[in-house]
Protein backbone atom coordinates (compact mmCIF):
# COMPACT_ATOMS: atom_id res chain seq x y z
CA UNK A 1 0.00 0.00 0.00
CA UNK A 2 1.33 3.43 -0.94
CA UNK A 3 2.24 5.76 1.91
CA UNK A 4 1.80 8.87 -0.23
CA UNK A 5 -0.71 11.58 0.67
CA UNK A 6 -2.47 12.34 -2.62
CA UNK A 7 -4.30 15.46 -1.45
CA UNK A 8 -3.70 18.04 1.26
CA UNK A 9 -5.71 17.26 4.39
CA UNK A 10 -7.99 19.82 5.94
CA UNK A 11 -6.80 21.73 8.99
CA UNK A 12 -9.22 19.78 11.19
CA UNK A 13 -7.93 16.45 9.89
CA UNK A 14 -4.33 17.51 10.36
CA UNK A 15 -4.92 18.69 13.93
CA UNK A 16 -6.81 15.47 14.64
CA UNK A 17 -3.76 13.53 13.46
CA UNK A 18 -1.33 15.64 15.50
CA UNK A 19 -3.39 15.46 18.69
CA UNK A 20 -4.78 11.94 18.40
CA UNK A 21 -5.61 11.16 22.02
CA UNK A 22 -4.31 7.58 22.18
CA UNK A 23 -0.75 8.50 21.22
CA UNK A 24 -0.47 12.19 22.09
CA UNK A 25 1.78 11.85 25.15
CA UNK A 26 4.07 8.89 24.47
CA UNK A 27 3.44 7.78 20.89
CA UNK A 28 3.55 5.48 19.03
CA UNK A 29 4.12 7.48 15.88
CA UNK A 30 2.29 6.57 12.70
CA UNK A 31 1.87 7.93 9.19
CA UNK A 32 -0.93 10.31 8.32
CA UNK A 33 -2.20 7.90 5.69
CA UNK A 34 -2.85 5.32 8.41
CA UNK A 35 -4.80 7.87 10.44
CA UNK A 36 -6.81 8.93 7.40
CA UNK A 37 -7.71 5.36 6.48
CA UNK A 38 -8.72 4.77 10.09
CA UNK A 39 -10.90 7.89 10.31
CA UNK A 40 -12.60 7.18 6.97
CA UNK A 41 -12.89 3.48 8.02
CA UNK A 42 -11.54 2.31 4.66
CA UNK A 43 -8.86 0.42 6.61
CA UNK A 44 -11.59 -2.02 7.65
CA UNK A 45 -12.95 -2.80 4.19
CA UNK A 46 -11.40 -6.27 4.28
CA UNK A 47 -13.08 -7.26 7.56
CA UNK A 48 -15.58 -10.07 6.82
CA UNK A 49 -19.19 -9.63 7.92
CA UNK A 50 -18.94 -12.29 10.62
CA UNK A 51 -16.08 -10.36 12.24
CA UNK A 52 -17.99 -7.09 12.36
CA UNK A 53 -19.63 -6.41 15.74
CA UNK A 54 -23.32 -5.68 16.15
CA UNK A 55 -26.33 -7.83 15.27
CA UNK A 56 -28.68 -5.39 13.55
CA UNK A 57 -26.36 -2.62 12.47
CA UNK A 58 -22.86 -3.79 11.67
CA UNK A 59 -19.94 -1.65 12.80
CA UNK A 60 -16.92 -1.58 10.51
CA UNK A 61 -14.36 -1.58 13.32
CA UNK A 62 -14.09 -5.11 14.76
CA UNK A 63 -13.84 -5.80 18.47
CA UNK A 64 -10.37 -5.59 19.96
CA UNK A 65 -10.99 -5.26 23.69
CA UNK A 66 -9.20 -8.46 24.73
CA UNK A 67 -6.08 -7.73 22.71
CA UNK A 68 -5.98 -4.16 23.96
CA UNK A 69 -6.47 -5.33 27.54
CA UNK A 70 -3.52 -7.71 27.25
CA UNK A 71 -1.33 -4.84 26.09
CA UNK A 72 -2.47 -2.60 28.94
CA UNK A 73 -1.97 -5.34 31.53
CA UNK A 74 1.52 -5.98 30.15
CA UNK A 75 2.28 -2.29 30.49
CA UNK A 76 0.98 -2.21 34.06
CA UNK A 77 3.14 -5.21 34.96
CA UNK A 78 6.21 -3.43 33.57
CA UNK A 79 5.27 -0.28 35.48
CA UNK A 80 4.88 -2.28 38.68
CA UNK A 81 8.27 -3.93 38.22
CA UNK A 82 9.88 -0.55 37.65
CA UNK A 83 8.32 0.84 40.82
CA UNK A 84 9.50 -2.22 42.74
CA UNK A 85 13.10 -2.22 41.50
CA UNK A 86 13.64 1.33 40.23
CA UNK A 87 14.89 2.67 43.54
CA UNK A 88 17.21 -0.27 44.12
CA UNK A 89 18.77 -0.20 40.67
CA UNK A 90 19.57 3.36 39.61
CA UNK A 91 22.55 5.26 38.25
CA UNK A 92 23.14 6.65 41.74
CA UNK A 93 24.53 3.28 42.81
CA UNK A 94 27.44 3.68 40.38
CA UNK A 95 28.67 6.71 42.33
CA UNK A 96 29.01 5.02 45.71
CA UNK A 97 32.10 3.74 47.49
CA UNK A 98 30.66 0.25 47.42
CA UNK A 99 30.58 0.37 43.63
CA UNK A 100 34.26 1.29 43.42
CA UNK A 101 35.29 -1.86 45.26
CA UNK A 102 32.78 -4.19 43.60
CA UNK A 103 33.98 -7.16 41.56
CA UNK A 104 34.17 -6.41 37.83
CA UNK A 105 31.85 -9.24 36.79
CA UNK A 106 29.33 -8.23 39.45
CA UNK A 107 29.45 -4.72 37.99
CA UNK A 108 28.73 -6.06 34.51
CA UNK A 109 25.75 -8.08 35.73
CA UNK A 110 24.46 -5.16 37.80
CA UNK A 111 24.69 -2.82 34.81
CA UNK A 112 22.71 -5.31 32.75
CA UNK A 113 19.97 -5.46 35.39
CA UNK A 114 20.06 -1.66 35.63
CA UNK A 115 19.46 -1.43 31.88
CA UNK A 116 16.51 -3.82 32.05
CA UNK A 117 14.95 -1.87 34.92
CA UNK A 118 15.31 1.42 33.07
CA UNK A 119 13.78 -0.04 29.93
CA UNK A 120 10.71 -1.12 31.90
CA UNK A 121 9.52 2.50 31.85
CA UNK A 122 9.47 2.51 28.07
CA UNK A 123 7.84 -0.90 27.90
CA UNK A 124 5.10 0.30 30.23
CA UNK A 125 4.10 3.49 28.44
CA UNK A 126 4.44 2.07 24.93
CA UNK A 127 2.39 -1.03 25.70
CA UNK A 128 -0.36 1.00 27.37
CA UNK A 129 -0.53 3.53 24.53
CA UNK A 130 -0.53 0.72 21.97
CA UNK A 131 -3.49 -0.79 23.80
CA UNK A 132 -5.29 2.55 23.56
CA UNK A 133 -4.63 2.70 19.81
CA UNK A 134 -5.86 -0.87 19.38
CA UNK A 135 -9.13 -0.35 21.24
CA UNK A 136 -9.71 2.81 19.19
CA UNK A 137 -9.21 0.82 15.98
CA UNK A 138 -6.03 2.45 14.71
CA UNK A 139 -3.99 -0.66 15.46
CA UNK A 140 -5.89 -2.79 12.94
CA UNK A 141 -3.48 -4.21 10.36
CA UNK A 142 -5.53 -6.46 8.13
CA UNK A 143 -7.36 -9.76 7.93
CA UNK A 144 -5.82 -13.09 6.91
CA UNK A 145 -8.46 -15.32 5.27
CA UNK A 146 -6.19 -18.37 5.50
CA UNK A 147 -6.01 -18.26 9.28
CA UNK A 148 -9.26 -16.30 9.80
CA UNK A 149 -7.26 -13.95 12.00
CA UNK A 150 -7.34 -10.20 12.49
CA UNK A 151 -4.02 -8.46 13.02
CA UNK A 152 -3.66 -5.52 15.41
CA UNK A 153 0.03 -4.65 15.14
CA UNK A 154 -0.05 -1.61 12.85
CA UNK A 155 1.19 0.75 15.57
CA UNK A 156 3.23 -1.75 17.59
CA UNK A 157 6.15 0.22 18.97
CA UNK A 158 7.96 -2.27 21.17
CA UNK A 159 8.55 -6.01 21.39
CA UNK A 160 10.14 -6.50 24.83
CA UNK A 161 10.92 -10.20 24.35
CA UNK A 162 12.53 -9.69 20.94
CA UNK A 163 14.59 -6.79 22.26
CA UNK A 164 15.83 -8.51 25.40
CA UNK A 165 16.67 -11.71 23.50
CA UNK A 166 18.06 -10.01 20.39
CA UNK A 167 21.15 -11.73 19.00
CA UNK A 168 22.64 -8.61 17.42
CA UNK A 169 22.22 -4.85 17.18
CA UNK A 170 19.93 -5.11 14.16
CA UNK A 171 17.50 -7.42 15.96
CA UNK A 172 17.36 -5.10 18.95
CA UNK A 173 16.80 -2.00 16.83
CA UNK A 174 14.00 -3.72 14.93
CA UNK A 175 12.18 -4.35 18.22
CA UNK A 176 12.71 -0.91 19.81
CA UNK A 177 10.70 2.23 18.99
CA UNK A 178 9.60 0.37 15.91
CA UNK A 179 7.48 3.01 14.20
CA UNK A 180 10.11 5.72 14.56
CA UNK A 181 12.68 3.32 13.14
CA UNK A 182 10.40 2.69 10.16
CA UNK A 183 10.27 6.43 9.52
CA UNK A 184 14.06 6.72 9.79
CA UNK A 185 14.50 3.80 7.42
CA UNK A 186 12.06 5.06 4.78
CA UNK A 187 12.81 8.78 5.03
CA UNK A 188 16.57 8.83 5.71
CA UNK A 189 18.31 5.52 5.13
CA UNK A 190 16.66 4.41 1.89
CA UNK A 191 16.69 7.89 0.39
CA UNK A 192 20.40 8.37 1.07
CA UNK A 193 21.47 4.89 -0.06
CA UNK A 194 23.04 4.20 -3.44
CA UNK A 195 21.00 2.01 -5.78
CA UNK A 196 22.10 -1.24 -7.33
CA UNK A 197 22.33 -0.58 -11.10
CA UNK A 198 20.78 -3.95 -11.94
CA UNK A 199 18.04 -4.50 -9.37
CA UNK A 200 17.49 -0.87 -8.40
CA UNK A 201 17.39 -1.84 -4.74
CA UNK A 202 19.23 0.29 -2.15
CA UNK A 203 22.66 -0.98 -1.15
CA UNK A 204 23.86 -0.92 2.47
CA UNK A 205 26.46 1.75 3.08
CA UNK A 206 28.42 3.48 5.81
CA UNK A 207 27.21 7.01 5.00
CA UNK A 208 23.46 6.17 5.04
CA UNK A 209 23.90 4.29 8.31
CA UNK A 210 25.69 7.15 10.08
CA UNK A 211 23.34 9.73 8.58
CA UNK A 212 20.34 7.79 9.88
CA UNK A 213 21.78 7.41 13.37
CA UNK A 214 22.81 11.08 13.51
CA UNK A 215 19.30 12.09 12.47
CA UNK A 216 17.94 9.97 15.29
CA UNK A 217 20.36 11.62 17.73
CA UNK A 218 19.27 15.10 16.61
CA UNK A 219 15.63 14.01 16.91
CA UNK A 220 16.26 13.03 20.54
CA UNK A 221 17.91 16.32 21.49
CA UNK A 222 21.22 18.15 21.77
CA UNK A 223 22.80 16.44 24.77
CA UNK A 224 26.26 15.02 23.92
CA UNK A 225 25.30 11.62 25.29
CA UNK A 226 22.78 11.14 22.49
CA UNK A 227 25.43 11.64 19.83
CA UNK A 228 27.95 9.40 21.57
CA UNK A 229 25.32 6.68 21.86
CA UNK A 230 24.09 6.83 18.29
CA UNK A 231 27.53 7.19 16.71
CA UNK A 232 28.60 4.12 18.67
CA UNK A 233 25.43 2.34 17.53
CA UNK A 234 26.15 3.24 13.90
CA UNK A 235 29.71 1.97 14.28
CA UNK A 236 28.56 -1.34 15.75
CA UNK A 237 25.91 -1.71 13.04
CA UNK A 238 28.47 -1.03 10.31
CA UNK A 239 30.98 -3.51 11.72
CA UNK A 240 28.24 -6.13 12.05
CA UNK A 241 27.44 -5.77 8.34
CA UNK A 242 31.04 -6.47 7.29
Amino acid sequence: MSRAILSHPSLLSYLGYCFFYASLVTGPSFDYIDYERFILTVAFDDVPAEKQPGKRRKRKIPKSGRIALRKVLGGLVCAGLFVAFGTRYSTAMTRTEEWKHMNFFVKVFTMYVLGVVYRLRYYAVWLISEGACIVAGLGYNGYDPKTNKLYWNRVQNIDPVAFELGQNVHDCLEAWNMNTNKWLKNSIYLRSSARDPVSGKPKPGVIPTFLTFLTSAFWHGTMPGYYLTFVLGATIQTVANL
